[in-house]
């Protein structure tokens, strides 16, 4: 969703309020977000949490 609305990880990390590393993680599933991260980022990007885990495939 990040790429197909054109937003780079490092201003996605900035909206979310975390580290860019850490979203970098996330997004390979190297980490899993807490609850209030995931709804961060969906707010970030502007779609439900339950769209994103969709996307996500969860």
């Amino acid at each position: 969703m990040r790429k197909a609305q054109g937003v780079s990880q490092e201003e996605l990390a900035h909206r979310c309020h975390v580290d860019r590393s850490y979203m970098s993680s996330i997004e390979r599933g190297a980490q899993n977000p807490g609850v209030m991260t995931v709804i961060s980022v969906a707010k970030a990007l502007g779609v439900s949490v339950a769209q994103l885990a969709t996307v996500a495939d969860l």
